[in-house]
């Protein structure tokens, strides 16, 4: 009895020794599960392709001929690119000698059909008035038109002077009234002259004494005056025609009329168009 006694408090004291040791033993077994389930370790896996290799080969066949084909339409797209390039330019230089020679063409046509208007000469008319015993003889200047096309806007302005001397080389070629005074805006004779016409305007009245003075030792008689016109071509600089002329003296019949009247240029006072600087003030 005493011995089964000592067996039972042996077995019980070494029960109560045990349980400590286990409660501490799964106390961090609990806390590694807890900190297992908040920060679950990462898992790899390994798949192994299960694709054919055939399969394999046909995909990287098709890649490769679709990165040819790509190679092949970049290059067709720069040679596309530079030959639109080069047709451009040869376009534009096509394009670029074909109005040089359009204007060419216009500037030679201008050039020949377009009117021209000049003094041609002098006309001599032997007349009497009742009225004006001193009237002798009548000049005018006959203007032509050279050209192949009729003048548009003319107007043809004369001028007439007897002078005790010389015109000077700074002489400005004033436009002068009926009454010889200088008129700065002078209307002139408005007509229209067509192609290959001629026209006499702006008479000039010589009285005997003038006629036979003229030419001879201080009696210079002057001539000057001008023609402003367009022509029928449109996009063109006005034109201008100016003239001088020194009369050298009158032939005289036995009876004592006029027969003839002579004349030769001026030194300085004649000019047309881009001489006489077109476009300017004095050619409107």
């Amino acid at each position: 009895m005493i011995r089964e006694l000592i067996s039972l408090a042996a077995w019980l004291s070494r029960t109560f020794e045990r349980a400590p040791s286990q409660q501490t033993a799964t106390a961090p077994k609990d806390q590694g599960r807890s900190d297992e389930r908040e920060n679950p370790a990462p898992v790899r896996v390994v798949v192994e392709s299960q694709i054919p290799g055939s399969v394999v080969e046909k995909d990287a066949a098709y890649q490769e001929r679709a990165y040819n084909i790509r190679r092949w339409n970049l290059r067709v797209a720069w040679f596309t690119l530079i030959a639109v390039i080069v047709y451009a330019a040869v376009t534009y230089f096509l394009l670029r000698e074909s109005q040089r020679g359009n204007d060419l063409s216009r500037g030679g046509l201008v050039a020949v059909q377009r009117a021209f208007v000049f003094p041609k000469r002098l006309t001599l008319q032997n007349v009497t008035f009742a009225d004006k015993p001193e009237v002798f003889a009548r000049v005018a200047v006959e203007w032509e038109n050279s050209g192949g096309t009729p003048t548009k806007d003319l107007r043809l302005y004369v001028n007439y002077s007897v002078r005790p001397k010389a015109i000077p080389n700074d002489f400005d070629f004033p436009d002068l009234d009926a009454q010889g005074n200088i008129t700065k805006d002078p209307a002139g004779d408005r007509i229209l002259l067509g192609p290959k016409a001629t026209s006499s305007v702006a008479p000039k009245f010589f009285s005997r004494d003038e006629v036979r003075a003229i030419g001879g030792p201080g009696v210079y008689g002057y001539i000057w005056g001008w023609a402003k016109y367009r022509d029928v071509f449109p996009e063109t600089d006005p034109r201008i025609t100016r003239f001088c002329w020194v009369i050298t003296g009158f032939g005289i019949n036995k009876d004592g009329s006029p027969a003839a009247i002579n004349w030769h240029s001026c030194d300085h006072g004649n000019c047309a168009d881009e001489e006489c600087g077109v476009g300017s003030q004095q050619a409107k």
